[in-house]
């Protein structure tokens, strides 16, 4: 809910006790710092600054940054799936960087080299495989892990995606566990 700033639910639980404890821990200590300022001007604007205040002192007794994050892009056509990607990445100790639009990832990746790439297989002017095969022709498979996250699970897709270059297949939903796992098997 928080990943994916859905403003409407949590202001309807905002005055639960207990989602104020787990959902201000999490934005105080795990969540991007861009889902944090999101909430905390949220909270502020709807009334809760004694909240905002709360989670802000929390963030500021949290572990300092590490002075370099591991890069990982991900690339879909959904603006709630990068949100997700977004937190997530950031929780497990990269530096996201989103496209939502393949053709922008394939101009960074001329420029920069991620620890990882996740990518969606149906995306509109250059699917997933598409994106795959150009971002192999600059990184080696054993130089880039290269991960395919869809909602599809049609073996011929499966094919032409391995046979495209992508390490590993993950379906949607995906979680925290998830992406670690795929990125744990595949470097």
């Amino acid at each position: 809910v928080l990943d994916v700033q859905a403003d409407n639910i949590v202001m309807s639980l905002i005055d639960e006790q207990v989602f104020q404890q787990i959902g201000g821990d999490y934005l105080a200590v795990r969540a991007h710092p861009e889902t944090r300022d999101y909430f905390l001007h949220l909270f502020r604007q709807q009334g809760y600054q004694k909240l905002a205040t709360t989670i802000e002192k929390a963030a500021g007794q949290a572990a300092p940054e590490p002075a370099a994050r591991p890069l990982a892009c991900a690339v879909d056509d959904s603006r709630m799936i990068l949100k997700i990607y977004r937190n997530i990445l950031y929780e497990l100790g990269y530096e996201p960087v989103l496209f939502e639009f393949p053709a922008a990832a394939l101009e960074w990746l001329e420029e920069k080299k991620p620890a990882v790439l996740f990518t969606d297989l149906n995306m509109p002017e250059i699917t997933g495989i598409e994106l795959v095969e150009k971002a192999r022709q600059c990184y080696p498979r054993e130089e880039l892990p290269i991960i395919m996250v869809t909602t599809q699970n049609e073996m011929q897709d499966n094919e032409a995606a391995l046979a495209a270059g992508v390490n590993d297949i993950l379906a949607k939903p995906f979680t925290a566990e998830t992406l670690q796992a795929a990125i744990e098997k595949n470097r």
